[in-house]
């Protein structure tokens, strides 16, 4: 799979919601940000962790497209719950929304709560995405 991060810039889309919480162990190594650039990259590994049943564990999570469960959705933030997470995430509110950022950031505590190994994903050049 790390061919295709050195020589594919063609992205697929990307429908995932994040491991359940139960892979979330001690010691483990769990994905926590992946370039959504990547996306036959993500699809390739995902789909071969499947295949040999890997312990694959990530909180990334990704809503393609407006049919995806939560894309649009935003959950307001602050003392007033007068702004969302895209506030702070993009400088202004998205069109396809920040529901998935609570996720995330939910999932990521359990992976932290557990003492789980947390690893970054970064693009080629080793910058970060626009949500990483």
């Amino acid at each position: 799979w790390e061919e295709l991060l050195k020589t594919s810039d063609d992205s697929e889309r990307i429908p995932f919601i994040g491991s359940e919480d139960c892979h979330f162990q001690s010691g483990k190594k769990v994905i926590v940000s992946f370039p959504g650039a990547y996306g036959k990259a993500w699809n390739f590994l995902t789909k071969k962790a499947r295949q040999y049943h890997a312990d694959f564990a990530t909180t990334c999570v990704f809503l393609p497209d407006c049919t995806a469960e939560g894309f649009g959705d935003h959950v307001k933030t602050g003392a007033d719950c007068g702004s969302c997470h895209c506030l702070h995430l993009y400088g202004k509110q998205q069109y396809f929304g920040c529901a998935w950022y609570d996720l995330w950031l939910y999932k990521t505590r359990e992976a932290i709560q557990h003492q789980c190994q947390l690893m970054v994903v970064t693009k080629r050049d080793g910058s970060l995405g626009r949500s990483q």
